[in-house]
């Protein structure tokens, strides 16, 4: 299975789930799984670790992921952009900055948001930095959507869920960092958005994710950076697989010079502070742009536009200063 590393006990869940899925096949088996020992939890995973990962796999899990969490709608259809991590390189974290790019233009985005599995930084840990809630109570997620168009969330567990979270908390430090339970999880999403952004540092299970998005979403999109980033790559080319469509998108496409790699990384004590940076144009230009052609990827899905008119439409809102007006309401209202 690769080296084992250190991952947060949230994503565990999701190994539970698939080995009970073929050690069981029947949600009222459940109590099967989570009293197993850690050292029969970890055997099972070795054991299914070469299980084909289909769109069947796929659909199994997320039918029995969502009996342990509470999930509902928001009155209009909103949207998610998420990347799973694992990342060869520290970037900024663009998904957290993108959002508030997308959601000033009016777009309700409610996006997972979690701690770094990686070592570099992840959504929550720049919303923490901000002081910025991550919820999990449906009311405050809606009037959150109801205010500013955007709400950071993660999934509120019901008890059956959470006694499993517990039961599994001991294998956590014991999982490989890019395994196929984290890249299930992300696609559990408690409000079931129509429109979606999922990145993929390796583009292995690609296929079978577009496969479930076309069947679960209105729009959506994969994501998959050939330098090794689980975002639009602006140094090399992006693969992506849009409803069905699969292509390869370059910078080039829209009139935008490559940047090296090294000008889109950064250390983790900058990455913290590149939410106000981007939002305000204080930011090195090639972080802005890699921001930019990702919240362009989420404008082009939900909007239905072009490569050239969402990244016009995105530049034209952050230099607007709308974004980061929308960062201070969101802070003076905490």
């Amino acid at each position: 299975m690769g080296p084992l590393a250190d991952l947060p006990w949230e994503y565990i869940p999701k190994t539970a789930f698939f080995i009970w899925m073929y050690y069981n096949n029947t949600m009222n088996e459940f109590s099967k799984i989570y009293m197993k020992s850690t050292d029969a939890i970890l055997d099972a995973i070795r054991e299914i670790s070469d299980k084909p990962f289909d769109l069947d796999l796929i659909n199994k899990f997320s039918e029995a992921e969502y009996h342990l969490f509470e999930s509902f709608h928001y009155k209009r259809d909103v949207l998610d952009l998420s990347g799973i991590g694992g990342s060869l390189y520290n970037t900024a974290n663009v998904g957290t900055i993108s959002a508030f790019i997308i959601a000033s233009l009016g777009i309700p985005v409610v996006k997972l948001s979690f701690p770094s599995y990686s070592g570099s930084v992840g959504s929550a840990d720049v919303l923490n930095s901000y002081g910025i809630p991550i919820r999990m109570e449906r009311e405050e997620i809606k009037k959150d959507l109801d205010r500013f168009n955007l709400s950071f969330i993660q999934r509120k567990y019901t008890k059956e869920g959470l006694v499993r979270n517990e039961k599994l908390k001991k294998i956590a430090l014991k999982m490989p960092k890019y395994s196929v339970f984290r890249v299930l999880g992300l696609l559990c999403h408690p409000m079931e958005p129509k429109y979606r952004i999922y990145g993929l540092s390796k583009d292995e299970y690609a296929q079978s994710i577009s496969s479930y998005l076309s069947k679960n979403t209105s729009h959506y999109m994969v994501v998959y950076g050939t330098s090794g980033l689980d975002e639009v790559d602006i140094s090399k080319e992006t693969k992506i697989w849009e409803d069905q469509n699969n292509y390869i998108f370059k910078p080039e496409d829209i009139g935008m010079a490559r940047r090296e790699i090294r000008d889109i990384t950064t250390d983790k004590k900058e990455n913290i502070s590149l939410l106000e940076a981007v939002l305000s144009g204080k930011a090195h230009q090639p972080i802005v742009e890699l921001v930019l052609i990702n919240a362009a990827a989420t404008i082009k899905i939900y909007k239905t536009m072009s490569w050239i008119e969402s990244y016009d439409l995105a530049k034209m809102e952050l230099k607007s200063k709308r974004p980061l007006g929308l960062l201070g309401k969101i802070k003076q209202a905490l």
